[in-house]
């Protein structure tokens, strides 16, 4: 039967329908950024969060983490990374700050359950918490994973976010970080727009992504709460040359030379521990 849900794999990047469920229905209880996220797809390209997602799990193989090792999924969203988690065995926390979150991950999760036949037999908590307040001890997690948070703090939040992380982090762990898209990428691509007259394209992306990083930045705040942080920007997937015009050929191509790649790179992903 597992072999059927990985067949499934399509739905599962379509949420409301690998559930089963209309989410239609319960728009008034929904919180609107996950209401648009899962019943209305154009906000965000499913190949990319796909790419991400993959790229995310390419990190952390590199890591000999022991089916013992309690690993913290921090803004667990659509539950893809916390299921992931799950079914490699692992020990799992995931937390959100949204309802609406919190019920399409446990539904993921159970649905899952339901598709293999069988309970869940290792250990997984989701809750709703906030995460510049985490509710665990000092040292509780040998791994952090966050996709997609700090772009959605304030600089003031990031702080405590980062402390927070710090905090709860053991000594030989590390937490793998993705954000996106980066301030740079964001800065050239509103920038045309403004001078073709339609910046209102991003409106719902600055509404939404209220602190983007740059590579600079990041480091710095990173390099401030813990000793070792590694970070490196990759391109968007979901944007193939075969569809671009001879500009975006061009900008494409100088996004590759190094001297650029930093700076107009659309997704920025890092490694940090809190020792060398």
């Amino acid at each position: 039967m597992d072999k059927n849900f990985n067949n499934t794999e399509d739905n599962l990047y379509g949420i409301r329908y690998f559930l089963g469920v209309d989410y239609h229905k319960y728009k008034d209880n929904l919180d609107n950024y996950f209401y648009d996220r899962i019943c209305n797809k154009e906000i965000e390209s499913l190949k990319t969060k796909r790419y991400v997602w993959k790229k995310i799990f390419e990190i952390f193989d590199r890591f000999a983490l022991t089916k013992e090792s309690l690993i913290l999924d921090m803004g667990c969203g659509w539950g893809e990374i916390a299921l992931e988690l799950i079914r490699r065995d692992f020990k799992v926390v995931g937390i959100d700050l949204s309802y609406t979150a919190i019920m399409i991950t446990q539904g993921l999760i159970d649905t899952y359950s339901a598709l293999i036949q069988r309970p869940l037999q290792r250990g997984y908590w989701i809750l709703r918490t906030d995460a510049c307040k985490l509710p665990f001890k000092k040292e509780s997690f040998d791994c952090i994973i966050q996709a997609d948070l700090m772009e959605h703090l304030n600089r003031r939040k990031t702080w405590s976010f980062l402390s927070e992380c710090r905090r709860v982090l053991k000594s030989d762990g590390f937490m793998i970080i993705h954000t996106a898209p980066s301030r740079w990428w964001f800065n050239y691509h509103y920038l045309r727009a403004i001078i073709k007259g339609s910046r209102n394209i991003f409106s719902e992306e600055m509404r939404r992504h209220i602190n983007l990083q740059s590579t600079f930045a990041l480091k710095r705040a990173l390099k401030a709460h813990f000793l070792e942080a590694k970070i490196w920007t990759e391109d968007n997937p979901a944007i193939t040359k075969e569809n671009l015009n001879i500009k975006g050929r061009l900008f494409c191509f100088l996004k590759n030379l190094p001297i650029f790649n930093d700076l107009l790179a659309y997704h920025i992903f890092g490694i940090v521990t809190k020792k060398r």
